[in-house]
């Protein structure tokens, strides 16, 4: 078993401090009336794993026995007070770990719990066998002994636990170290200040002032934190505790024997702890979260800057409150450049699309938006912008939250998949569903009589499928295709709709332009015979059906047009093109 210099420390810290209160609250023959000893080896467990805590107590229950040889010279009573004490520093930093770690006033709950296990639980366990063993051992009263270690133990544990935890976890030294000269000289006056005012009220025979204490703490507790609050617990204790034996200060004013002081002055300090000891936790929690926020603050603005996000809070008059991440990367401004200024400072037409969302956000409370506009950097890159209200209690106080990121990315690949699920993967052509959104739009732009519509077929496809193989009737239609775009212009709408059926739409053109485009590509079709894959050429020949479109008609009646023109040329004999 290894014994660590700190285990080794806190046991001779253990052993002076037993020694010290045996000596000065107990006659050797009753239980001693301050007992802060416990404490030292429950705050030493608290930051220990479990599995470190066995040579703690050991050495915890040999300097309790060796305190007790000293001070009571028998051999019985202090194996027997050793086990008790070790029985509830066992009990203690069980509990308080399994609830709490070593957080004491961390968190307001860890006070609760602190009141609840050091104060009631593990004293509660150990009290019978101390008192018992008193009765036995050293022939003090039971009931007495049972009361003094109850509230001596109790009190010990919960006024001494949080200062050893903080002093053996190094927090006090670090504290000191992190602060400049200036606030180290702060502490110090602070500490001063209580330490002057606890000896002022316990040195003053005439005057019961106790309630001047709580002040000064009050003030370290606001500027110094839970340490410092720690701290002036303990100092106040200390001169408490002197006051108790010389009987002097307010405790002397009161007609009590030595150990009802004791019980007077532990009251005193445990009053102290519990008005203390929530307000000191609350503002730790507090400081805790707040660093937890600038920590994710920080997170924020990192994730941010890497990922080309930006996050933008504006007020209701528009003005950009904060700026966390890629501000020069998106907008081509340095976050300086906008906190405190409004939208309008940024580059058109992005600056006149935020602003009138933002306008329109703002009349309308709640309504979110999304746009996308091209980036002031590089239009051919794209931003998302999204509006979205943050609430508030009052209307003047309404946020609004402003996130513009890169989907240039995004949008092209949307741009591919919508491509793909447009267009013929054989021919390159649209498909039937790219054709009618390409044909819809083209008609609502239309003017009466300046739009055709012309419906093709190969003419004896079948054929060419049954007797060549699907390979060659594939060819054909790629070739077709390919004579389509050639001799087409880039303006004209061609899609495929499906096995030999091809479509076009012309748009502003006359019906004579129309209808000599169609003969055209009959004609080039015929001239142009179409390469098989296995070797050899094939001729092919196409009909086609011209329809106008006239206001007031939809895509469905045109192509019907156009199909009764096209089967008028399958029965006129072919490869020609027919108006309707």
């Amino acid at each position: 078993m290894r014994v660590s210099r700190k285990t080794c420390f806190a046991g001779l810290l253990y052993f002076v401090t037993a020694w010290a209160m045996i000596v000065l609250t107990s006659s050797g023959r009753d239980i001693a009336a301050v007992w802060p000893a416990n404490a030292i080896l429950v705050a030493l467990m608290l930051q220990s794993p479990k599995a470190q805590w066995r040579p703690v107590l050991i050495v915890g229950f040999l300097a309790n026995i060796l305190a007790n040889l000293v001070t009571r010279g028998t051999l019985t009573g202090p194996f027997l007070f050793g086990a008790a004490n070790m029985v509830e520093v066992f009990v203690a930093a069980w509990s308080l770990q399994a609830k709490i770690g070593d957080g004491i006033l961390r968190r307001p709950e860890s006070v609760g719990r602190l009141l609840f296990w050091a104060g009631l639980v593990a004293p509660a366990v150990s009290a019978p066998l101390g008192a018992a063993t008193a009765w036995l051992v050293l022939g003090a009263p039971f009931l007495s002994s049972l009361m003094t270690w109850y509230f001596t133990d109790a009190l010990g544990l919960l006024v001494f636990t949080p200062f050893f935890a903080a002093l053996f976890k190094g927090e006090f030294a670090r504290c000191f170290r992190s602060k400049n000269w200036h606030g180290r000289g702060e502490r110090l006056l602070l500490q001063g200040l209580v330490l002057v005012t606890a000896i002022g009220v316990f040195q003053t025979d005439h005057l019961p002032v106790l309630f001047l204490i709580p002040m000064p703490i009050l003030l370290v507790t606001f500027r110094v934190g839970w340490l410092g609050t720690k701290m002036s617990v303990m100092l106040v204790a200390v001169v408490v505790a002197v006051a108790v034996i010389d009987g002097s200060g307010p405790i002397g004013l009161a007609s009590l024997d030595p150990m009802g002081r004791a019980y007077f002055a532990q009251f005193y300090l445990a009053s102290l702890l519990l008005t203390q000891l929530p307000i000191a936790a609350s503002l730790a929690s507090r400081a805790d979260l707040i660093d937890q926020l600038a920590r994710s603050q920080k997170s924020v603005q990192v994730l941010a800057e890497q990922s080309d996000i930006l996050l933008l809070s504006l007020n209701r008059a528009g003005v950009i409150l904060r700026v966390v991440g890629a501000a020069r990367n998106l907008l081509d401004r340095p976050e300086a450049a906008l906190v405190g200024k409004g939208l309008d400072v940024l580059a058109a037409p992005l600056r006149d699309k935020l602003m009138d969302a933002f306008r329109d956000i703002v009349d309308i409370d709640g309504f979110d938006q999304t746009l996308t506009v091209p980036s002031p950097r590089d239009p051919n890159r794209w931003l998302q912008a999204r509006f979205h209200v943050i609430e508030a209690d009052h209307p003047s106080e309404v946020e609004v939250a402003l996130t513009i990121q890169d989907v240039t990315d995004r949008k092209r690949k949307e741009s591919q998949l919508m491509r793909m699920a447009h267009v013929d993967a054989m021919t390159g052509l649209l498909n039937r569903a790219g054709f009618t959104d390409a044909a819809q739009r083209a008609i609502t732009q239309a003017r009466d009589g300046r739009l055709f519509l012309a419906m093709i077929d190969v003419d004896r496809f079948k054929l060419i499928n049954d007797n060549l193989g699907h390979a060659a009737g594939d060819a054909v239609l790629v070739t077709i295709a390919r004579t389509m775009k050639d001799y087409l212009r880039s303006s004209d709408i061609i899609g495929r709709l499906g096995g030999d059926e091809f479509t076009i739409i012309f748009s502003n053109v006359t019906e004579a332009q129309a209808h000599e485009a169609c003969n055209r590509l009959v004609t080039s079709i015929a001239e142009a015979p179409a390469k098989l894959p296995e070797g050899g050429k094939v001729t092919v020949n196409i009909s086609c059906g011209v329809a106008r479109w006239h206001a007031g008609m939809d895509l469905e009646s045109l192509k019907a047009t156009a199909d009764a023109a096209l089967y008028e040329a399958k029965r006129n004999g072919r490869n020609r093109a027919v108006a309707a």
